[in-house]
């Protein structure tokens, strides 16, 4: 499986950095429980998990996490977002993306971010 490792900046056009080959199977990332404030299914299916970006009201993160049968084949990305509030970490939206998918999520942010440098530009 190609891996594309991309760079996204919005104010240049997204490019790929770098291509490397990884297993089929992606390693487990050791997160502690306190990282991600999730609660029963995703926190005891989480296989990995990306902060994208916080500060001190919102927290967006991509996580890696696997079905209820733990089936390889029944990975998926989720996107999650929280907004803190009332002391504490709460959803505010998340978004699946099944792994056939994510390719094509990936390359639909890399046209809007095309798009948008080009009206900055105009």
């Amino acid at each position: 499986m190609e891996t594309k490792i991309i760079r996204l900046d919005c104010r240049k056009k997204a490019t790929v950095e770098k291509t490397v080959t990884v297993d089929e199977t992606p390693p487990t990332v050791d997160i502690p429980d306190s990282e991600f404030p999730l609660l029963g299914y995703y926190k005891r299916h989480l296989v990995s998990g990306i902060t994208i970006s916080k500060d001190e009201k919102w927290w967006s993160a991509i996580l890696l996490v696997t079905s209820e049968s733990g089936s390889e084949s029944e990975r998926r990305y989720v996107l999650h977002t929280w907004k803190y509030s009332h002391k504490k970490w709460l959803l505010h939206r998340k978004y699946h993306y099944y792994e056939e998918h994510i390719e094509q999520a990936i390359a639909a942010l890399q046209e809007m971010l095309a798009v948008s440098h080009e009206r900055v530009s105009v």
